[in-house]
């Protein structure tokens, strides 16, 4: 078992397995938290099983040093009597007696939850007193975080089990089944939306630690975010700062941070206003072998997406007051991701077609103009092809980059270094059956639920479906 992944990437492996339900859909609610169990208990028993030996990456099922789920996963869908049910949130509780440690994983943003991207996502325009949402806390008034980090909170907070036992109520039940033992750890963890939800999470376990750590027993909480976006203004991170770095108030237990993001990832540079600045020159130094994009165009895109599909008034210049959570004692890890090529909108696949189409579409409804290119043309192989079919294929070449860097990146580097597991995981998936593999689980899908979703008003990606597309 000299794979065996070290813990800090056995944490970012259990926060990969959360996204169970990712790009599935269900015939019913409980069918998905079925599937969703079922999964996540296969990759635990399979990877530390015998029958995979050689893939031990969490481990052995030696007694005491194995994971084993002690709380969900449980989901969330807003829409659960939908035709077709998609998951908008998912956390499990997992205990590893020879660590002493828990792990409370969050799932990251479903590519088929148009409720993930417009309301968890993107409703960042207003924002909530931190005060408002965690009853112990000791930070200022004036912290906030995004109306939708707070939203995804409450759900997360709102998953119960059979006897009405959320994941706060779970973590103190167990430390009750281990008697005097103390010493233990909670991690918390989560990638891309999970991101997001991680550091806040963690921070009202540890504000509200009296209400679940009555005997003292875990003397520890640690932040694990990778790829998330900020979720607070300045007074909140300096709030987390000080708790961070100075580590008393409100109570003596340790509290950790440790974030990791790849430098060219669109999502991580949100909602700052100095790194959203960056967004359209993330991939100048990859494009400019090739002469494109025209930054220009590029960041008029982006730019018009977010602001005309989404309520972002809070991101204006003027108001914009997101920082990063930061540390001096922990400061975000970064690196730079291997820039994805041999892709491109250009090769005129079905997939690459697709997307056109989805910004094609995208495109009319935000800016109200009346495009019907189709896919030829849009290779400029006809007469009526003109300049804007070379800006959208441009554009279509930085979703591509952009999905990639926010995804596989992070499996294949090596300060996350799972992309063993996450093979494994996908194999795993691919053998329950239970689930649909969404029509919408691919780059075009992605890009038509972040530029369609609000501004249609849609609570489920699959209503899309009474939209009429171009010819491609």
């Amino acid at each position: 078992m000299s794979n065996t992944y070290s813990q800090a990437n056995q944490i970012h492996a259990l926060s990969l397995a959360a996204n169970a339900a990712f790009g599935k859909t269900f015939p019913s609610f409980d069918a998905m938290q079925q599937y969703v169990q079922t999964v996540i208990t296969t990759v635990l028993s399979d990877d530390q099983g015998t029958a995979t030996a050689t893939n031990n990456y969490l481990g052995s099922t030696a007694a005491g040093t194995n994971w084993v789920p002690v709380w969900g996963p449980f989901v969330f869908s807003n829409d659960p009597n939908a035709a077709k049910v998609v998951c908008d949130n998912t956390m499990a509780l997992f205990y590893n007696a020879s660590q002493k440690l828990f792990v409370v994983a969050i799932a990251g943003t479903n590519a088929d939850s148009t409720y993930d991207w417009s309301t968890e996502d993107f409703e960042v325009g207003t924002m909530v007193a931190w005060s408002s949402v965690s009853p112990n806390t000791q930070a200022p008034a004036t912290a906030t975080i995004a109306t939708g980090t707070s939203v995804g909170l409450t759900n997360l907070l709102n998953l119960v089990d059979n006897s009405g036992n959320n994941v706060v109520a779970a973590i103190k039940n167990y430390l009750s089944t281990l008697g005097s033992a103390n010493g233990f750890t909670v991690a918390v963890c989560g990638h891309s939306l999970g991101g997001a939800l991680t550091p806040v999470m963690a921070l009202y376990l540890f504000e509200n630690v009296a209400q679940w750590n009555q005997s003292s027993q875990v003397n520890s909480i640690g932040a694990y975010p990778t790829a998330g976006p900020t979720p607070g203004n300045a007074d909140f991170a300096t709030y987390y700062n000080n708790l961070v770095d100075n580590n008393t108030t409100p109570n003596p237990i340790a509290f950790t941070f440790s974030y990791i993001y790849n430098t060219i990832d669109m999502v991580p540079q949100a909602w700052q206003l100095s790194n959203i600045m960056n967004v359209p020159f993330l991939y100048d130094s990859y494009y400019s072998s090739q002469g494109k994009p025209a930054d220009a165009m590029i960041g008029a895109i982006v730019s018009g997406v977010i602001c005309s599909s989404f309520n972002t008034s809070g991101l204006l210049p003027k108001t914009n007051n997101y920082t990063r959570i930061n540390p001096t004692s922990a400061p975000c890890q970064s690196f730079t991701g291997t820039y994805m090529k041999g892709t491109s909108v250009a090769n005129g696949n079905a997939e690459t077609l697709k997307l056109w189409t989805a910004i094609n579409v995208g495109i009319s409804y935000i800016f109200n103009i009346n495009t019907t290119l189709n896919g030829s043309a849009l290779n400029g192989n006809n007469a009526t092809s003109t300049v804007y079919p070379n800006y959208l294929i441009d554009f279509g070449n930085f979703i591509l980059q952009a999905i990639y860097q926010h995804t596989t990146a992070y499996n294949s580097n090596s300060l996350m270094n799972i992309a063993g597991f996450a093979a494994e995981f996908a194999q795993i998936k691919s053998t329950i059956p239970g689930a649909n593999t969404s029509a919408f689980n691919t780059p075009e899908g992605i890009a038509a639920s972040l530029i369609l979703g609000k501004r249609l008003g849609l609570k489920n990606l699959h209503q899309l479906g009474s939209i009429q597309y171009p010819n491609s």
